[in-house]
């Protein structure tokens, strides 16, 4: 966003996504949103951004803890999975 717009001031924080959306189909803002915290979008609300906003995601563990397989396991489901195709199929 820092290389394609302008800053924007904002005059509000509303956290609630509903509300978001709702405020957004009223005409009363606009908002930039993860798809799936706003599904179900209603298409006179929907905007495709000439390109897509990508998100980074993190996990965090304890570096010197004893961890349950289930914590192994699931740091290596993230390393193997295709967030790419899975962000592909909701466009």
């Amino acid at each position: 966003m820092k290389t394609l717009a302008i800053p924007i001031n904002t005059a509000s924080d509303i956290q609630e996504d509903f509300t978001v959306v709702s405020m957004v189909n009223q005409g009363l803002r606009a908002a930039i949103m993860p798809h799936l915290t706003a599904v179900p979008i209603l298409p006179k609300v929907q905007y495709s951004l000439p390109a897509p906003l990508k998100r980074v995601i993190a996990t965090a563990i304890l570096s010197n803890a004893l961890h349950v397989l289930a914590v192994f396991t699931f740091l290596e489901m993230l390393k193997k999975f295709d967030f790419y195709s899975l962000a592909k199929s909701t466009y």
